[in-house]
């Protein structure tokens, strides 16, 4: 048996990265004027309403940031349609961010909160008390898990990277 590939997922804990006042450490608010004055960029939050563009830019950005790594495989239409039409009901607005950088698309992020907080106190059950345990548990979640992320090779070291988690604790 030979192991194929090793895929990564980061997780964000946000109380470590924005202070109980919703400000953030001096070293980040630095950084965020710093990639500010570097590049002439906008962070923006995925738009639902236009959902078929939006899996597009997420496809041809996680092609050309992943397409380097030995054994990758670009996405086909029909993988990227079942993808995102399994992923379309849990994508929160407010955690799936594009870089736009002189008017072109340069990078995005999708991150998700970590449902692990909450499963571990259901035992594995789904009846009518344990979703409402679930949902007052869902309320409480401080940690997000990153899924999908990728910055263009020539926009990578500007900053743009922590600005996302910068973006991501914010919301």
């Amino acid at each position: 048996m030979v192991k194929l590939a090793d895929d990564f997922c980061r997780r964000l804990w946000v109380k470590d990265l924005v202070g109980p006042d919703g400000s953030l450490p001096p070293r980040l608010a630095r950084l965020e004027k710093v990639a500010q004055r570097r590049t002439h960029f906008k962070i923006r939050h995925v738009n639902l309403h236009d959902w078929d563009s939006e899996v597009q830019l997420v496809r041809e950005l996680y092609d050309a940031t992943i397409g380097q790594l030995p054994d990758h495989i670009p996405w086909n239409e029909e993988e990227i349609a079942a993808f995102a039409k399994e992923l379309r009901p849990i994508v929160d607005p407010d955690f799936a961010l594009f870089w736009e950088a002189d008017g072109k698309m340069v990078g995005c992020l999708l991150a998700f909160p970590d449902l692990n907080q909450v499963l571990i106190h259901l035992n594995g059950r789904i009846d009518g008390l344990h979703k409402l345990l679930a949902w007052w548990h869902m309320r409480h979640i401080d940690v997000l898990s990153m899924k999908v992320a990728g910055v263009l090779d020539e926009y990578q070291g500007c900053g743009i990277e922590a600005l996302f988690f910068v973006e991501l604790a914010k919301g």
